[in-house]
């Protein structure tokens, strides 16, 4: 959602929030406890709605906020960490030839719908997103993570073998990847519903999917019967309230118990005796060019010139409050490659006149998005102006086009932009993960291919984990500075407002929202 940085009163916020939902609605509302957390309901808030909720499909963080808590994964990863730990797989291997992993599964493990989780359910789930087998559909959005995979062989009813083209050292951590990619889905499920699950998706998860109704609600509710420890509240909730500011009149009103902030709501939301969770991201946000024939970017030289016109340690101060660092890497800090010493354009403005004087006073286009995201809290319309802020001083004019994001990504996708924004949270925690979209014809919106690039990556996917593939990393790190295409601008420290009766959510940086451990104790 965007932020207008509107100062709601109490009455108009109430007003918007009746307005958006309806207060005499009549969908069902789950009841809660009044006496502890056992039976309570944790209502989470965000700005849109899930748009798919299998997970081989999914494309935005709205829809992983469901479906982090249905499926799960043959790995995890530390909460604290990126370590990787079991999760539906209780140990693996991998050969001395690195080109097969074998895996020992749970045995004690069903999906929601009693369907047995089985060698057979792990083998139809990995071979789904490998391209040429049957179950395979071009819409599968990680199905490029798994080019490497050739194949997997059942060795028994708990055991499977997952066979390589050629190795991969990343492929333990895109098993890792959490209510995407990967997470294991009935087979039953997948049969029944036509290899699509987005209306009823049925994982081995600690929540269970009930309903979605649009603009409104996602309801979950506990998994009784799961393999681990049980879920602390009864019920969650993941409600639609498009507006912040709506969103935190909520929860100052008690109407919700957790919602995603800006830095400019912190003041606001502790004064009404509520919490503030701060957690650094696995994200980067970027600014894109478009290097297409005849584009004013096509060459490096005027790339360069308007990435000295962005002032990133005064854009993180004033644009963001505090809540994000200036990014010196195209990898987070917590990601293996990642280096403090940036390689790209630095702010220089004597610099950035070369383009004003060459574009004339015409103006470049400016594609933007109207929602907030992981990697920039503010949203797109806030970046973009203050972009355009720091161009108009040297000279160069522009407009700023705005669209909602699937609209944005359309005109991303078909190079309808001058400079566009947009960024990448982690599927996995690894560089390959962020590297991987330079790389892909869908995600790399600049259009710039570069032969030094690719073959650094493919020698670090066949390097082993450790010094030797970080270094590489690092240059391919180097070479982006160099080239300067994509322009990482900052690193978001996620922002929650909690109430005070909730405790042990965790949002972690890989996956969504952490609802599992949370507890509600109602007063």
């Amino acid at each position: 959602m965007t932020n207008f940085k509107r100062v709601f009163s109490l009455a108009t916020a109430l007003f918007l929030i009746c307005s958006l939902f309806g207060c005499n609605q009549t969908s069902p509302q789950p009841s809660e406890s009044k006496s502890s957390t056992k039976g309570s309901t944790l209502i989470f808030a965000q700005s849109a709605n899930p748009t798919k909720l299998d997970p081989a499909l999914i494309t935005d963080g709205y829809s992983t906020s469901v479906t982090s808590s249905i499926f799960e994964g043959l790995l995890g990863t530390e909460e604290n960490s990126n370590k990787l730990v079991p999760k539906l797989a209780e140990s693996w291997k991998e050969s001395d030839d690195h080109l097969s992993y074998t895996f020992k599964l749970r045995e004690d493990v069903k999906f929601h719908d009693g369907t047995k989780f089985n060698a057979e359910a792990a083998k139809i789930n990995i071979e789904r997103q490998l391209k040429g087998k049957p179950l395979y559909t071009s819409d599968m959005s990680y199905s490029d993570f798994f080019d490497s995979v050739k194949e997997v062989e059942v060795l028994n009813e708990y055991e499977i073998k997952v066979i390589l083209k050629k190795p991969d050292s990343s492929i333990l951590n895109k098993f890792s990847m959490c209510g995407i990619g990967i997470s294991f889905v009935s087979p039953t499920a997948i049969k029944d519903q036509g290899n699509n699950v987005t209306q009823n998706p049925i994982g081995t998860g600690p929540y269970k999917y009930v309903e979605s109704i649009k603009d409104q609600h996602t309801l979950l509710i506990v998994n009784k019967d799961y393999w681990g420890n049980k879920a602390q509240c009864e019920k969650v909730i993941i409600k639609v309230i498009p507006d912040m500011a709506a969103r935190v009149a909520a929860l100052n009103n008690n109407e919700i118990d957790i919602t995603d902030i800006d830095p400019s709501f912190v003041d606001a939301i502790k004064q009404n005796g509520n919490k503030i969770m701060e957690t650094p991201s696995h994200s980067v946000n970027l600014m894109i060019l478009n290097t297409t024939k005849d584009n004013i970017f096509s060459g490096i030289e005027m790339r360069k010139a308007l990435c000295s016109a962005i002032n990133l340690k005064e854009l993180n101060e004033g644009l963001y409050k505090g809540y994000s660092d200036p990014a010196t890497s195209f990898l987070p800090k917590r990601i293996n490659g990642h280096t403090e010493e940036s390689k790209y354009p630095q702010f220089d403005s004597s610099a950035a006149e070369i383009l004003a004087k060459k574009l004339n006073g015409k103006p470049i286009n400016i594609a933007t998005y109207t929602t907030q995201k992981p990697y920039n809290s503010v949203g797109g319309e806030a970046l973009a102006v203050a972009i355009q802020g720091y161009l108009k001083k040297v000279g160069i004019n522009s407009e700023i086009n705005k669209r909602d994001w699937g609209s944005h990504k359309t005109a991303m996708t078909n190079a309808n932009f001058d400079i566009c924004f947009s960024g990448w949270s982690a599927d996995y925690a690894d560089a390959s993960n962020f590297f991987s979209i330079i790389e892909s014809q869908s995600l790399n919106y600049s259009k710039f291919k570069d032969p030094e690039i690719t073959s650094l990556l493919e020698s670090a996917n066949a390097t082993s984990f450790g010094k030797e593939r970080d270094d590489i990393f690092e240059k391919v790190d180097a070479r982006m500075g160099e080239t300067a295409f994509y322009i990482p601008l900052s690193y978001a420290k996620i922002l929650h407002a909690v109430r005070e009766e909730v405790k042990n959510f965790r949002f972690p940086p890989i996956g969504g929202p952490g609802f599992y451990k949370a507890s509600k104790e109602l007063k």
